[in-house]
């Protein structure tokens, strides 16, 4: 009978005890699920002011492009368009020698250290009158105007040098009259020579005379003449080109 009670005393305990252990739990659990929900809704919060802060661009507005470019003396690339000041005498975009500039020399025109050898003019017997601009820079338009006329063969001085490439680089064209008497100076008074060492010979200009005949001269001296167009060893070949 005693040990009934004392078996009946222990299991109470242990009920007891158990129950309160559980409850300690359950309460402790329950208070820390309120406290994480709390912080999950203040963060959810957070956010949506965030979401609401954020401007989106309308649909109607156009993406800006932007590109990097490797500048005139610079190493690294930039956004935007490149601003290089080149002077008379620089080494030009493509490799030639700068030798007339506009814009403060952010523009001009450079020819190539190389000659395309003799040639002739070509269209010999006729007249092509878009090619009778004798201004510096008309010697893009003349160069089109002989090739478009289509009297102009594969070895003409027109056509070699539209289609010469250097570096990788082309839009070269036959320079106008007077872009070569700028050559000449450009050379003389720079480094005090003569942009032809070899000697006298004559260079085409994209600049028509007549049917028959075109404007060269010399870079080694201020020899002019206008030659006859069909004259295959007459006058080299010096491509320039605009930037």
């Amino acid at each position: 009978m005693r040990n009934s009670k004392l078996n009946t005393k222990y299991w109470v305990a242990c009920i007891f005890a158990a129950t309160a252990f559980f409850s300690h739990i359950s309460i402790s659990d329950t208070t820390k699920n309120k406290t994480e929900l709390k912080i999950i809704k203040s963060n959810v919060s957070e956010i949506k002011n965030i979401i609401t802060g954020i401007s989106y661009p309308d649909q109607d507005d156009e993406t800006e492009v932007r590109f990097r470019w490797r500048c005139k003396d610079s190493d690294y690339p930039k956004v935007g368009a490149c601003v290089d000041d080149f002077k008379v005498g620089d080494k030009g975009p493509a490799g030639g020698i700068v030798y007339y500039t506009t814009n403060n020399g952010e523009h001009g025109l450079e020819v190539s250290l190389v000659d395309l050898g003799f040639s002739s003019w070509g269209c010999s017997g006729t007249s092509v009158l878009g090619a009778r601009g004798a201004k510096v820079g008309d010697g893009k338009a003349n160069t089109d105007a002989i090739l478009a006329a289509g009297c102009a063969s594969e070895t003409s001085a027109a056509y070699l040098a539209a289609h010469y490439k250097i570096n990788g680089i082309s839009g070269w064209h036959l320079p106008s009259k007077d872009s070569l008497d700028f050559i000449y100076i450009a050379f003389i008074q720079i480094w005090g020579i003569s942009a032809d060492p070899d000697g006298n010979n004559f260079y085409w200009s994209s600049t028509e005379d007549n049917a028959h005949y075109a404007f060269t001269r010399t870079l080694s001296h201020s020899y002019k003449e206008s030659d006859n167009k069909g004259d295959f060893f007459g006058s080299l070949v010096l491509p320039v080109r605009p930037f």
